[in-house]
Formats: structure tokens, sequence, C-alpha cells
């Protein structure tokens, strides 16, 4: 984790910089923690450092040993990276808490997770929106480092559980439903916000 005030575009390498040339300075600041983040996590895994570019997509290149995710929220960015050869795909997501509106509901959230949620208690409420909401981002990353297609909010359901969620695919013509009908990941928090990850096992 990084809070984005600390960072400046001096600790990126020079390719990283000409990635966000141009840019508005949040999208800096948010690009620079991730990158720093992930350089970070795969140090840890022994990697030697390398700059982490974008594709026109957006979306990081990863080095060809490992798959990886970035997410920032305000204040906050995170990031996971995995060895190729373990992990197929890697998507995590960060939120604060009370992020998604009672407004979004319909166009985030099914039908079932809305009917879910009228059920409790308010402040538990707007936890679990966040929850669901990140889940959900979580996995669309998940699974576009391996289809490279985006699903809808609509496509994709969210069970939460005590400390985990389990994700099911409503659009069944998507190409990852083809592979796995459901997915599982966990959830945590941190100072206000809402941490969920998801993986695709090699």
């Amino acid at each position: 984790m990084r809070v984005l005030k600390d960072v400046s575009t001096g600790q990126l390498l020079p390719q990283e910089r000409d990635c966000v040339r141009g840019s508005m300075d949040k999208r800096v600041k948010e690009f620079t923690a991730g990158r720093l983040c992930a350089r970070r996590a795969m140090s840890i895994l022994g990697l030697s450092e390398t700059p982490l570019l974008s594709g026109s997509d957006r979306v990081p290149l990863w080095p060809d040993r490992v798959v990886g995710s970035i997410s920032h929220t305000d204040g906050y960015c995170i990031a996971v990276v995995g060895a190729r050869t373990s992990f197929a795909a890697l998507g995590v997501d960060a939120e604060r808490v009370g992020r998604v509106e009672v407004a979004l509901w319909r166009t985030v959230f099914c039908e079932e997770e809305i009917e879910w949620l009228l059920t409790l208690d308010n402040a538990t409420r707007v936890e679990m929106a966040t929850i669901i909401f990140s889940a959900k981002e979580a996995f669309y990353k998940c699974q576009y480092g391996i289809t490279r297609s985006w699903l809808g909010f609509e496509d994709v359901a969210v069970e939460v559980m005590d400390g985990m969620f389990r994700i099911s695919i409503r659009n069944k013509h998507s190409s990852i439903a083809a592979k796995l009908t459901s997915f599982s990941g966990r959830y945590a928090r941190d100072a206000g916000v809402v941490i969920t990850g998801i993986a695709i096992h090699a």
C-alpha cells in the first residue's frame, strides 16, 4: 500500500514517465503509486527492477514471468503480483466504504444483490454494497487478463460471506464462462477502505 500524496514522478523510471506525459496530476500520482507498489511486489518475487508500461487499454504490461493487478482509490493504492507458473490471472480492487450510493445501485447491481442489501441495517448495507462493487471490479480485471474483453456489471452476481465472496457468471455467452462458471475471492478492510482480490490459478 502507498499513500498517493507521498509519490512523485521522480520515482518513476524514464520509460514509465513517458506513459503519463501530459496527464493530469491525479492520474500521474495514481500511476506512480501503482508502479511503486508493483515494483516492490515484484522484488519480493526476486525480479529485478524493470519498467512497467501501459498498453493501449491502459492495462499494465507485466513482465513475461508474472501476472498482476493494480488498484487505487482516494489516497490509497495497492498492487498484487504472482508467478505466471502459479496464476493465470489476478485481480485486485480498493474502494472507499460508502462510495457506491443508492442512486447507482440499479446500474451496478443485479436484482438479487439489491434484494439482499435491502435486508441489512444501514451501516452493514453501506459496507456490503462497497464489497459487492469492489468484488466485481476485481473480477473484471482478473478475467480481462485471460479474455481481453470486458463484462458489464449485470453479467456477474456476487454473494458475500465472512471474509470471502463468490462470483457467479450470469452472461453464459462470455468467453470466461466457457471455462468456469463460478469463482471465489477474499476481501479485507483497511482504514475505511475495502480491498477485494481474486485469482485464477494456472
